[in-house]
């Protein structure tokens, strides 16, 4: 088993507290979508972290991937460190479609395949019929593994006829339903095996070019070829990342989900909520977490001072030389911390950007950067839409 924890560097743990800028209390839900999201932004940085290393070891693209679904509608993959391609198909066809970073076949087509099978359950049950076991799916993709696809749809294809007994109307309707959904997987599957042989002449120019000396074709397949990842990676708030290991996808960044996580020196530890007003967070995390935090703190601190200046209007609230001065004190205070003579660069060190700068691979050093550069935007936008601002960064007691 591949546990990408042991491959970070070690990180100490800082203590931080958030304190919102308003005199009205969080509403139960607000303060829930606010933890939710600091906790998301936290993970997703510490995710992007263990595909770069992975990256950087050389582990084949085409073993890096991502669940449809994300965490939140996965709670059975949080204390699961490692799912089988094949015998676990039933916990793979309750989280969605499977992309790699490069093209993978066999992702694909397993994808496809459980897809379709989801696609007659519908017709099944609208008509009152027996759906397709669960406990079946473990079979289907046998079929594949020593078979192939076409096989595998011939089997599944007859697996409706098997546990149903039609009156001869029905049997007319189901037979024509049935046969356009397979033969509609079949075209799918023809037509990605004729796009992927496109996709494997270009792979040495799509990951070698920067995309400014691209040509338009080579813009449009790389475009394509990495929008399901990185589409999935952006959307979800805690997307399912694994590493492919003979058919054993390991998951990623599973230690902050799972039972002793709390023993993890990345853990995101929400240590307190004060409801009183004004609300005060207090988070233990790794000195990673603290970067984007304070960053993001500095820029929306000169955002609004700038309107407000533009205005000629400057509230109580927002004392420029107490921000200021405040975080000049947790800039010492991280400077003490790691003893080094500039922040950044120490704590770039413990999250992802310093390991995504090293991939050798221009096109998904880029993809990887904005990324980054996204979650950094939106804990800008954490701290403006949730009015928090950084009271202290401590050494948790």
């Amino acid at each position: 088993m591949i546990d990408d924890f042991k491959f970070k560097p070690k990180t100490k743990r800082v203590e931080l507290e958030l304190v919102a800028n308003k005199n009205e209390p969080f509403s139960s839900i607000d303060l829930t979508s606010a933890l939710t999201k600091i906790s998301s932004l936290y993970y997703k940085m510490d995710l992007l972290h263990s595909l770069a290393i992975f990256i950087n070891q050389g582990v084949d693209f085409k073993d890096i991937g991502i669940f449809e679904k994300s965490l939140q509608n996965s709670f059975d993959l949080a204390n699961l460190a490692s799912i089988n391609l094949f015998d676990d198909g039933d916990i793979i066809y309750k989280h969605g479609s499977i992309f790699s970073l490069f093209s993978n076949s066999e992702f694909y087509e397993i994808s496809l395949i459980l897809k379709t099978l989801k696609k007659i359950n519908i017709v099944l049950r609208i008509n009152n019929l027996n759906r397709i076991f669960l406990r079946l799916v473990k079979d289907i993709l046998n079929v594949y593994r020593n078979d192939g696809f076409n096989d595998a749809m011939e089997y599944l294809h007859a697996l409706p006829y098997k546990y149903n007994e039609f009156d001869s109307k029905q049997l007319k309707f189901i037979k024509g339903s049935i046969k356009d959904i397979i033969d509609k997987a079949i075209s799918e599957q023809k037509s990605f095996i004729s796009e992927k042989d496109k996709y494997s002449k270009l792979e040495h120019e799509l990951t070698k070019k920067p995309s400014g000396k691209r040509s338009t074709e080579q813009k449009r397949i790389s475009n394509r070829l990495l929008s399901s990842f990185f589409d999935n990676f952006n959307s979800n708030d805690f997307p399912v990342c694994f590493i492919n290991d003979d058919n054993d996808l390991n998951i990623l960044c599973h230690h902050h989900f799972s039972e002793k996580s709390y023993k993890n020196p990345l853990f995101f530890d929400i240590k307190e909520v004060s409801h009183n007003s004004p609300t005060i967070v207090t988070i233990i995390a790794a000195v990673s977490f603290v970067y984007p935090i304070i960053i993001g703190y500095q820029k929306i601190v000169k955002n609004y001072w700038d309107i407000q200046n533009a205005k000629q209007k400057v509230k109580e609230s927002w004392n420029k030389k107490r921000i200021e001065e405040n975080i000049k004190e947790q800039k010492q205070f991280l400077n003490d911390f790691l003893e080094d003579k500039t922040i950044g660069e120490r704590i770039l060190k413990s999250g992802a950007d310093e390991e995504i700068l090293e991939i050798e691979s221009v096109l998904y050093r880029e993809k990887m950067y904005e990324a980054s550069e996204r979650i950094k935007d939106e804990y800008n936008y954490f701290l403006k839409d949730y009015s928090f601002i950084v009271k202290s960064v401590k050494n948790p007691e």
